[in-house]
């Protein structure tokens, strides 16, 4: 007597993962292409609105998309001191997965101080992430040139004294903390 052949019962969760097994590799395709088309497109997206997508990243905190956005801007215009410092700062958020980030931040706000000397969060930002380097001596020349541009901002006059008091200058770090 011939094998009596049976319909194969596929319960329906199963059924589904396998549908979404399938189709993992097309979507997963199709999103990559997607952003490589807008990588490419890039160059044609104008200047206020990379600048509208790398802020709009940054409070998303989507750091990657951020640089993204920012550094096509940075690239077009390198005199723009916002440009730089929003760089260096997406740089500095994403330091914690990329340890050489806060070197390309750092690199960005020296850009951005150069450009536009008079700029407050370049300089402030620098100086935090020199203290989050280790280099106390540089923090503490950074946020000391952050004080002189707002000197009657508390959090600026306490990393004053926080990076004083790490390179050993008790006296100032007292005198700024008093402040």
């Amino acid at each position: 007597m011939p094998p009596v052949s049976r319909p194969i019962t596929v319960r329906p969760a199963l059924a589904a993962a396998l549908l979404l097994a399938l189709a993992m590799p097309q979507a997963a395709e199709a999103a990559r292409r997607s952003k490589d088309e807008a990588a490419a497109d890039l160059s044609q997206v104008a200047a206020e609105r990379l600048l509208e997508q790398g802020v709009a990243a940054l409070r998303a905190g989507d750091a990657p998309q951020a640089i993204h956005s920012l550094a096509e801007l940075a690239s077009r215009q390198p005199r723009n001191g916002t440009a730089q410092a929003l760089l260096g700062l997406s740089y500095q958020l994403s330091a914690q997965r990329d340890p050489q980030a806060l070197d390309l931040a750092l690199a960005g706000y020296d850009i951005a101080m150069r450009s536009e000397p008079g700029q407050y969060w370049p300089v402030a930002m620098a100086g935090r992430g020199s203290f989050d380097q280790g280099k106390y001596d540089e923090a503490l020349a950074f946020f000391s040139r952050a004080a002189l541009l707002r000197p009657q901002d508390g959090a600026t006059l306490s990393a004053v004294a926080a990076a004083a008091y790490m390179t050993g200058d008790a006296a100032l770090a007292s005198l700024a903390a008093g402040r």
